[in-house]
């Protein structure tokens, strides 16, 4: 629980701050964390067979011919943002054009419908 509590804490500082490092950086000082204290070495294994087992348990439970993708949640905010793009802002611009499209198409067809000036 110590180590759950000292890596959060670690990731909420590196979070907050204004660092912005290098891919080749960041893994730098990941493996000198490992190197330098072996109990959050052992946590992160820990955490690996964790989300390990779990996707194999799902995987194991999905019929054969379907496929399960991982799907990362979470990117480093310096990696392009925070948000996994998901198609939502787009309906609303597009209902609006298939309202216009249609009540075009209904008055073009129907002339009865244009209103008197």
């Amino acid at each position: 629980m110590v180590q759950r509590h000292r890596v959060r804490a670690a990731i909420d500082a590196y979070l907050a701050s204004d660092v912005d490092h290098g891919d080749d950086m960041a893994a730098a000082y990941w493996l000198s964390d490992i190197v330098v204290d072996p109990d959050l070495g052992g946590f992160l294994r820990w955490r690996c067979r964790a989300v390990e087992s779990l996707i194999g348990e799902i995987r194991a439970a999905v019929r054969a011919d379907a496929s399960v993708a991982v799907i990362p949640s979470v990117a480093r905010p310096t990696a392009g943002g925070w948000y996994e793009p998901n198609g939502l802002m787009v309906l609303s611009p597009a209902a609006f054009f298939l309202i216009g499209f249609f009540i075009w198409g209904l008055r073009t067809w129907k002339t009865d419908q244009i209103e008197a000036e």
